[in-house]
């Protein structure tokens, strides 16, 4: 299986030291493992040392900037095109699993404990996405989370359209399918040569 987790940076704490273990053992057990990071981590307490994988597979997107960095993580998603993606921190919760959905990666996580009730509209309208029903076992999150993302947009008086994507199958129109999983750059951005 090919896999890439993706982390904010390689600072040490419990999620990321965690993510290198789990990074390690998959590569261990054969699998091809990548791991992507946003920012470079120079201090002393560094993570990237501890892993185990080839440093041809540990990618950072650092300093590119905002527009470049999204455009570049697509891009790569596209090319190695991975089984799995899981976005372990909360700014890759925004980015990272956004990119991988465009790149239409067959399967996206995100870390529940970055998944908190205090968000932004913009994530929750992101969770309203991921958690939409489908009509595909394989890609439909079980019930108990539907029910839980359920009451969580109904808690936030989120639209009713939301609500309803989620409690059952709503195909999307062509506009939102190829804005949440097209070939073109997410909206607003703009390829700068």
């Amino acid at each position: 299986m090919k896999i890439c987790l993706l982390l904010s940076t390689f600072a040490y704490d419990g999620i990321k030291r965690s993510v290198v273990h789990f990074a390690n053992t998959m590569d261990a057990m054969g699998h091809e493992v990548w791991v992507g990071v946003l920012h470079e981590w120079t201090g002393k307490l560094s993570l990237r040392s501890e892993l185990r994988i080839p440093a041809e597979r540990v990618v950072s997107w650092d300093g590119l900037g905002q527009g470049r960095r999204e455009w570049a993580m697509y891009r790569f998603f596209r090319k190695h095109r991975f089984d799995v993606v899981h976005a372990n921190t909360v700014k890759m919760n925004h980015v990272g699993r956004w990119m991988a959905l465009a790149a239409r990666v067959p399967c996206v996580v995100a870390s529940e404990d970055n998944l908190c009730l205090n968000r932004s509209l913009r994530t929750r309208a992101e969770d309203r996405l991921l958690a939409r029903l489908s009509g595909d076992r394989e890609r439909d999150v079980d019930e108990a989370l539907r029910v839980r993302v359920i009451q969580r947009l109904r808690l936030v008086k989120a639209p009713v359209s939301w609500v309803r994507m989620v409690e059952e199958i709503v195909e999307l129109d062509e506009a939102d399918a190829s804005r949440v999983f097209g070939e073109a750059l997410p909206p607003g951005l703009r390829l700068v040569g």
